[in-house]
């Protein structure tokens, strides 16, 4: 099996993850009223591993499409989401304006982060 060039490989998964974004979004209602409730949807057991995060800084790597970075910011962190999807950069800007949570939401591939 010929692997693929880097590149290539990354704008296929994105382009994928574009492709399936709209689908995987459109069976999710009233999120933006779960978020400006305060509400958080980590399950007990990522709950449980996670310190105190009021104040601190979280960038949250392959953010898809901001539910648990809003979940982290409603916990009191200050958050930026990565993700390399378009298409989920722009649901999760568009989920932090409709709940009023504050994240930022940066289209980037992880693997080009500082430090990856």
């Amino acid at each position: 099996m010929t692997r693929l060039p880097y590149e290539e490989e990354m704008r296929r998964n994105a382009a994928a993850w574009n492709e399936v974004t709209p689908i995987h979004q459109s069976y999710k209602t009233g999120q933006d009223v779960l978020f400006r409730d305060g509400g958080c949807q980590l399950d007990i057991v990522e709950r449980r591993y996670l310190p105190d995060l009021r104040g601190l800084r979280v960038a949250h790597v392959c953010c898809n499409c901001g539910q648990d970075t809003l979940s982290l910011a409603n916990l009191g962190a200050v958050c930026t989401g990565f993700d390399q999807s378009e298409a989920a950069i722009a649901e999760a800007r568009a989920l932090s304006a409709a709940s009023g949570v504050a994240a930022d939401f940066v289209l980037a591939n992880a693997l080009d982060l500082p430090g990856a």
